[in-house]
């Protein structure tokens, strides 16, 4: 037997100050943004035992700000509290005048909301996307327990477990049951298992760990979606509206929706092969304001956002992943009703091996071009009509060599005039599309994937005049770069990973920084094999102009930012590429608002 020291504790460390009467430990929890929240159990305000939450600092200082003067206080024992993805928590009270557990949902700042009712909870365990796992006893038997899964809005997730379900127990799909166990608890493991423990039902004193997995209750990883490499091509337009490009001439009415090929066009050639496409997609004089959806056609509409509208009359531009669906093709959404246009930048196609060329390579995000102080380029507006050309290869972690394209955050600020920008390879004719449409005085930012043109640059035009600033997050290879699995890229139907309107009114506050889990969960594969997702930022609710800014979790936040909002009570989104670290991101926030982060695909580690 190896005895292992105990680890010597530092300070500072946390002193609870209890209230008069008795108490004794609860339970606690870290929140996303760092904070500590602890319950401790007290016979105060009554003889009956209250469970008292208090939440400090990651300073280990009271933040007075939480709860009623910095507690919550609520009846019954606190068994456990669990962080949620959304910032919040969840808390079990156990009753012992009924001899049962009740599930509460917490905000952030201690208001409580509505939360999955389940009766005979035993334990629970909450995923990096915000599933809940509940094991709940099933029978009066000391023995028997049942496993289920919960979406954070509370429904039962019929993706989990066993498909046909028991009827005569009136058990639906959704659940499974476990090897008979005593004093079980479930966790989930990095694998993305789902992992019981408890005392075996023969032999009590004998500890029993039971894996249960695929397909008995893994959490669900994608399904062997075909690995593909990037093509970047010359953008080309397959989609106006306004003309009759790609659809009728005519603009989508409210809650419209049409479907577009894109196989076979734009460059992109007419092959099953062809597994995803880069698309930047623009919105122009919207009836209203509200949204527009990409996705693969076919298939059901998401419960996502491709872009954001404020107001009548507006044009956004907004760069979406998609993976194609039947006859090669992408189907659109409007909410409102607007003209839609769509111009194509690459495409993924499906590989079977380690490649050389179109593998996605992160680095930064670093910043290569300002304006406003000459980094990249003279320190000078770009005005109305003005082009420059910008040095990308041999800078910011980029090889002069290897390179195919590079993706990039293009963001226009102090903007002169309503208008467009277009970035494009050097030393090739401008095209007649755009990447980033802004309004007079605006600053708004879109992702672009560029072709590295003639010397390793990228050229770029003003139409409106204005301040440019250029973010590198990454690039792809080419025919000369090392074969490897790495950077090859997966696309999967859109997912919302984080919705801060979901479980309450509040909105993240500024100068917040949030921590999301993406790899190991139901989104990207285990074992640290996700290098970077291609995700939509979306701020909503906003309270004043700011930013957030993405970066991999653990390491410094970088000097860049992700979207932009330049007036209060405004949405808007921006595509995003963003690197991970020990499987998440940051997310930090300058400004109150709501934040909604998509994820449509995720690039491998290796």
């Amino acid at each position: 037997m190896t005895v292992l020291s105990p680890n010597r504790i530092t300070e500072p460390a946390i002193t609870v100050a209890a209230p008069s009467g008795s108490f004794r430990p609860g339970a606690g929890a870290v929140l996303t943004d760092g904070r500590i929240v602890i319950g401790v159990v007290t016979d105060n305000p009554g003889p009956d035992p209250w469970c008292r939450l208090t939440a400090y600092t990651s300073a280990m200082e009271p933040d007075t700000s939480f709860g009623s003067g910095g507690a919550v206080a609520r009846y019954g024992h606190c068994r456990r509290i669990h962080a949620e993805p959304t910032g919040g928590f969840l808390v079990e009270f156990f009753d012992p005048t009924t001899n049962s557990s009740v599930l509460q949902r917490f905000t952030s700042g201690g208001t409580e909301i509505p939360a999955p009712h389940i009766s005979g909870l035993h334990d629970m365990s909450v995923e990096g996307t915000g599933r809940l796992l509940a094991l709940r006893r099933y029978s009066t038997g000391p023995l028997r327990f049942e496993l289920l899964a919960f979406t954070p809005d509370g429904a039962i997730d019929t993706t989990f477990g066993d498909p046909v379900g028991d009827p005569a127990l009136g058990l639906g799909s959704g659940w499974i049951r476990p090897p008979e166990m005593g004093s079980t608890s479930v966790t989930t493991l990095k694998s993305g298992d789902v992992a019981l423990a408890g005392s075996h039902g023969d032999t009590p004193h004998v500890l029993y760990l039971a894996v249960v997995d695929s397909p008995w209750g893994r959490a669900a990883q994608p399904p062997a979606l075909p690995m593909t490499a990037f093509i970047a091509v010359a953008p080309a337009r397959i989609l106006d509206t306004r003309d009759g490009t790609g659809a009728s001439a005519a603009a989508l009415g409210q809650g419209g929706q049409l479907t577009v090929r894109v196989t076979g066009r734009g460059g992109v050639p007419d092959s099953p092969d062809v597994a995803a496409v880069v698309l930047n997609v623009t919105a122009t004089e919207a009836a209203a304001a509200g949204f527009v959806t990409v996705w693969p056609a076919g298939g059901s509409r998401p419960g996502v956002s491709s872009l954001n509208l404020d107001r009548a009359g507006q044009t956004v531009a907004n760069q979406v992943t998609v993976r194609l669906g039947g006859g090669g093709s992408v189907s659109l959404f409007s909410q409102t009703g607007t003209h839609l246009v769509a111009d194509v930048a690459g495409y993924y196609v499906t590989v079977a091996d380690a490649v050389a060329s179109g593998r996605f390579v992160p680095v930064g995000p670093t910043r290569v071009l300002d304006t406003r102080d000459g980094t990249g380029a003279p320190a000078q507006a770009l005005g109305a009509g003005g082009q420059l050309d910008v040095q990308i290869t041999g800078r910011a972690s980029i090889p002069a060599t290897g390179v195919r394209a590079v993706v990039f955050n293009l963001t226009a600020t102090e903007s002169v005039n309503d208008g467009f920008f277009t970035a494009w390879p050097s030393g090739a004719p401008r095209p007649n599309v755009s990447n980033l449409n802004v309004a007079h005085g605006e600053t708004r930012a879109n992702l672009a994937v560029v072709p590295v043109g003639a010397g390793g640059r990228v050229s770029i035009f003003s139409q409106a005049g204005a301040h440019l600033i250029a973010d590198v997050a990454g690039y792809f290879t080419d025919e000369t770069a090392p074969i490897d699995f790495a950077g090859l890229f997966v696309p999967i139907d859109p997912r919302r990973i984080l919705d801060s309107r979901f479980g309450g009114a509040a909105r993240v506050a500024g100068t917040t920084t949030l921590v999301n889990q993406v790899g190991s969960t139901t989104i990207a594969p285990p074992y640290d094999m996700t290098a970077a997702v291609v995700a939509n930022l979306t701020v909503t609710a906003t309270t004043e102009p700011g930013y957030i800014t993405t970066w991999p979790h653990g390491g410094p936040m970088p000097t860049v930012s992700n979207v932009n909002s330049s007036t209060a009570d405004s949405t808007v989104a921006n595509a995003a590429v963003i690197p991970l670290g020990a499987d998440s991101f940051d997310l930090y926030v300058q400004r109150s608002t709501h934040v909604i982060v998509d994820v449509f695909g995720y690039y491998l580690r290796y």
